[in-house]
């Protein structure tokens, strides 16, 4: 029964931890936004949020069969494992604190000189066309997401093709590159443009 106790316990403090580090990351976005702080993979709140609450759950939760596996003592358990033996211990979870201080200390003294310099040789930022475009197009010369409609020739060749013995073969270069016909065609128009049926596109993503 004392096993099932502290097996029920411990699956509770990951729990808690895992809740905790849902909502500091959220709050960690919500403030990026607020203080208009550009981060747009959320970055900050994933890594230094829930990096800091990572380190300062240690010395909440730590038990003391958990420091005697890794340091073969088991003195100065996590705080809260302290006020339940009636202990009002802030060893560890001082230790924690000190440790997320210095890790901010160190990383902001060491980047903020570093993008200091970057910004003094008027490297940090790229040119405000630049952005204004997007760096997809400015630098790699070319957009990351395709938004053109599906063309109807190639879908039927992409048919035909999945139907034959070349399914699971690479395709062949014409079914990309295949010139659209002058004339009209079965739902097309006049000019050789064919109509796009989300009824096609759909069979030919099934088959």
């Amino acid at each position: 029964m004392r096993y099932c106790v502290f097996q029920t316990v411990e699956t509770w403090a990951a729990v808690l931890i895992g809740i905790g580090a849902g909502w500091f990351y959220l709050l960690g976005s919500k403030l990026l936004v607020y203080f208009r702080i550009d981060d747009a993979v959320d970055a900050i709140p994933v890594h230094m949020v829930g990096g800091a609450w990572g380190v300062i759950a240690t010395g909440l939760f730590t038990k003391g069969e958990l420091l005697l596996a890794a340091f073969g003592q088991e003195e100065h358990v996590g705080w809260f494992y302290e006020w339940g033996s009636g202990s009002g211990n802030f060893t560890l979870i001082g230790i924690q604190l000190l440790s997320v201080l210095f890790i901010f200390a160190w990383t902001f003294s060491v980047m903020g000189i570093y993008f200091y310099a970057l910004s003094f040789m008027g490297w940090l930022r790229i040119d405000p066309l630049e952005e204004e475009v997007g760096m997809d197009i400015s630098r790699h010369k070319g957009s990351a997401y395709d938004m053109t409609s599906a063309n109807m020739e190639q879908v039927r060749s992409l048919m035909d093709d999945r139907s034959t013995s070349n399914r699971g073969k690479l395709r062949k270069s014409s079914i990309i590159e295949k010139p659209a016909k002058t004339g009209p065609i079965e739902g097309g128009t006049a000019s050789g443009e064919s109509e796009i049926k989300e009824s096609d596109v759909e069979h030919a993503e099934r088959v």
